[in-house]
This record gives structure tokens, C-alpha cells and sequence, in this order.
């Protein structure tokens, strides 16, 4: 049961840099095509900031999900899991 545990942290500590890294990337590239079809700088750079967000807060949306589901088959005992039948 600690195997399970642990890979589900390794897992969200890993999602959740991806997520950032993918993150800083579509904010950047959001704000930089605004700013090519001549969108005034204050609008580009809140569409940018706005496209971080809503990955940031997808990103730790799914990691949070993935933590509970981890928890919660972690927590099931081993002979109540699915294809554990002797």
C-alpha cells in the first residue's frame, strides 16, 4: 500500500510541473499572437495571463483528482480489488 502511495505523489509532483511548464508556454504563446494581429498590449497580456490560469488551475484540478483516486485505491484492501481473485 506505501507503493501505491508514493507513486501517486512521484505522479502529481510530476503532472503538476508539466502542467506548469505547459502552463507558462500557452501564456506566453497566447500573449505573442495577440500581440501579431495587433491587439493593444494591456489585452494581450491579460489574454496570456488568463490562458495561464486556466491551465494552472486545470492542471492542479487533475492532480487533485488524481490524489484522490490514488487515496481511495489505496485504501481498498487488497482482496477487494478488481482481478485479485485467487
Amino acid at each position: 500500500m506505501r507503493d501505491a502511495h508514493d507513486t501517486t505523489a512521484f505522479l502529481q509532483v510530476t503532472w503538476q510541473g508539466f502542467g506548469r511548464s505547459v502552463a507558462v508556454a500557452a501564456g506566453a504563446l497566447t500573449a505573442l499572437t495577440s500581440l501579431l494581429y495587433r491587439v493593444p498590449l494591456l489585452a494581450a497580456c491579460t489574454r496570456g495571463a488568463l490562458a495561464l490560469l486556466a491551465i494552472l488551475a486545470l492542471t492542479r484540478g487533475t492532480a487533485f483528482a488524481l490524489g484522490r483516486l490514488g487515496a481511495a485505491g489505496a485504501s481498498v484492501p487488497p482482496d477487494e480489488r478488481e482481478g485479485s481473485r485467487s
